[in-house]
């Protein structure tokens, strides 16, 4: 994902924090990475969070061999679920590039 990113690319990160409604109202952040590079196709979105899994081993465009060992994404979703947290990819801004999603609980102190 990220490191696909063409020269001239951009990768940016946004932080939302949000609170559930209702009596015991918890505090959420969001947090999103997005990068401008080819993106990832439809049908692997889930599976790029599968250790050891690579897009160019599996979409014929990955002429240009893998730079990474597939383990990047799949340490992620461990650490985000171990956190409570879902992690996911979608597209980037108007379809281009990839945005990797999280949400975790936040414990952030009543003021």
């Amino acid at each position: 994902m990220i490191d696909d990113t063409p020269p001239g690319g951009a990768v940016s990160v946004g932080v939302l924090s949000r609170q559930s409604t209702g009596r015991d109202a918890q505090q959420f952040l969001h947090i999103a990475v997005t990068d401008t590079g080819p993106g990832i196709p439809p049908e692997f979105r889930e599976q790029v969070f599968e250790k050891f899994f690579r897009v160019e081993h599996h979409h014929l465009d990955g002429a240009n061999g893998a730079r990474g060992a597939g383990i990047g994404l799949y340490l992620c979703r461990q650490i985000v679920e171990a956190h409570g947290g879902k992690i996911w990819c979608e597209p980037g801004d108007k379809g281009c590039g990839t945005r990797i999603a999280f949400v975790l609980q936040s414990q952030m102190p009543n003021v």
